[in-house]
């Protein structure tokens, strides 16, 4: 019986680092402080606008270390506006790494995927080459069915084929909520073990502040990028409709992506920009300052699986108002309110409630809350036993 130090574990995200994935890396440390043998293999797709940046992005696989995790890296340069020839080009170049590494490293004991698309597919062509069993962890939130998007992947054949082979002929399943378990239930035929694990936090880090000293304001944080999924159009249509209720309201917005033309225009439209403070992107530091700083979180969300966002703002004691993609056993009565999405009206009345009745909100209780689930000890224990039902089988 192999114990967690005999255990050769090799993580193949997605994506990664710089262009997302970083609960990849946090995962990484927590099991390798429990004494696995960890690496990470990181094929990231960049922007078209990092294409050209060399030095910053090498155009040839290589070694690092980082966070004393051996990460092996390459990054893909894109045809533009060719989606399938593009992932598939990251599938067979992914394919090429892992067995370049079996080759000099030995096989792992098992893969841990991070979302079907396309790193569970790669597990999938690598068991049949090499025997080695693998788990993906589901992150997308396309599969939880309050999205509205799951049936378009269904109707996609050359994505629910991969994704099919991806999920059916996986050792175990593991999805961050139970939302998502319910969706990719739509893709499996084979008896495949299926676990709901939530990402893991640093729950040190993320801290409530010693004191949050009072505002003449009401400060709403929200702390991700501008993408359609986020809603922001919807959020900020809502701040309008709340600023009407309450003049001493504020709304600061830790992310990038509010430069282009399409957001200067929607920003545009917002009557109350004059009390909406863009941050742009911010470090892990940055983003637990403004969480320090604020009385609530706001997520207005079309699509998650389990919002990192939001887990770090309830571990750092604050209260949420969120949309009905967050989970109900993560977003509880006690912790915030829950709204239908694409609702600007109805999630500009949970804003009006959380100003009013933020004082019957406990922030040691929704800290406590986030830990029962999200403490990385918590996560660790879990990927422990599901692996080792799978290494023992």
């Amino acid at each position: 019986m192999k114990t967690p130090s005999t255990i050769h574990v090799l993580q193949l995200p997605s994506y990664f680092i710089p262009m997302g994935g970083e609960f990849c890396m946090d995962q990484s440390v927590a099991l390798k402080k429990a004494g696995l043998n960890i690496s990470i293999i990181a094929n990231v797709i960049l922007p078209f606008r990092f294409a050209f940046q060399f030095r910053r992005f090498p155009f040839f696989p290589a070694l690092r270390e980082e966070n004393d995790i051996r990460v092996y890296r390459f990054f893909q340069r894109n045809i533009p506006r060719s989606d399938e020839i593009n992932l598939q080009r990251w599938i067979d170049t992914t394919v090429r790494m892992v067995s370049l590494y079996i080759q000099q490293n030995g096989k792992p004991d098992l893969i841990h995927a991070h979302s079907w698309k396309c790193a569970g597919y790669v597990c999938a062509l690598i068991k049949e080459k090499y025997q080695i069993p693998y788990v993906i962890t589901e992150h997308s939130g396309t599969l939880n069915p309050r999205s509205n998007r799951l049936r378009a992947l269904l109707d996609d054949s050359w994505m629910s084929n991969k994704m099919q082979k991806a999920y059916n002929d996986a050792n175990a399943i593991i999805g961050v909520s139970d939302e998502v378990i319910e969706g990719i239930r739509s893709f499996i035929q084979a008896d495949v073990p299926m676990f709901s694990v939530s990402n893991l936090i640093d729950v040190d880090f993320f801290s409530p502040p010693k004191k949050r000293e009072p505002h003449e304001e009401f400060v709403f944080a929200a702390a991700n990028s501008n993408l359609p999924v986020k809603a922001y159009d919807i959020l900020l249509q809502a701040f309008d409709l709340l600023c009407e209720q309450k003049t001493n309201v504020r709304l600061r917005i830790a992310g990038d992506g509010f430069e282009t033309h399409a957001a200067k225009q929607m920003i545009a439209q917002c009557i109350h920009r004059d009390k909406i403070d863009f941050l742009g992107w911010q470090n892990p530091e940055g983003v637990r300052q403004l969480l320090w700083e604020a009385d609530a979180f706001v997520l207005p969300s079309r699509e998650e699986s389990q919002s990192i966002a939001v887990l770090e703002a309830m571990s750092t004691g604050l209260p949420i108002v969120g949309t009905h993609v967050i989970p109900s056993e993560v977003l509880t009565p006690e912790v915030g309110y829950r709204v239908p999405i694409n609702q600007p009206q109805t999630l500009a009345q949970a804003m009006l409630d959380m100003v009013e009745n933020s004082h019957l909100f406990d922030s040691a209780t929704i800290a406590r809350h986030v830990r029962q689930f999200a403490h990385p000890d918590r996560v660790t224990e879990q990927l422990l036993s599901i692996y080792g039902s799978i290494l023992h089988r």
